[in-house]
């Protein structure tokens, strides 16, 4: 793991995922600056694949903007209904590691991401009941 990096993020619950077919309730996301990704675009066309130019037809930007995913269409225990918005709009420092790594889909899409770590991000999870043991990352791009 290389030293990890900081930026700041917002939490934000039932973010519009527009284009999304199911599990489209529950959602909790952490809102990036969209540059923290396009950074990453950049870098990965340039340093893996030789291309000088981040070419929007090869790597395509994440759906929803930069983000970390908190809450992916879970709904809470009842016991915990009551937490759900308790940080929204709350701003939360995210630290990720600048290595960026891909993972293959079905073999036909190649994500590219970066993982990230915040104990802020751990602690929404436990307040709502959710399993803790999930890694974290914010996804840069897919090639399609």
């Amino acid at each position: 793991m290389s030293e990890l990096l900081e930026t700041t993020g917002q939490i934000i619950y039932d973010p519009n995922r527009f284009g999304m077919k199911r599990r489209t309730e529950w959602w909790c996301v952490v809102v990036l600056d969209n540059d923290l990704a396009r950074y990453y675009r950049w870098m990965v066309s340039r340093r893996y694949f030789g291309r000088t130019t981040n070419d929007p037809t090869w790597l395509k930007p994440p759906a929803w903007g930069a983000h970390v995913s908190v809450v992916r269409g879970e709904r809470p225990r009842n016991k915990y209904i009551k937490n759900w918005k308790k940080r929204h709009k709350e701003i939360i420092t995210i630290k990720y590691d600048p290595t960026p790594r891909q993972v293959d889909v079905k073999n036909k899409e190649h994500f590219w991401f970066i993982d990230a770590y915040s104990d802020d991000v751990m602690n929404i999870r436990n307040e709502l009941g959710l399993p803790t043991h999930y890694k974290f990352h914010i996804t840069i791009g897919r090639t399609v």
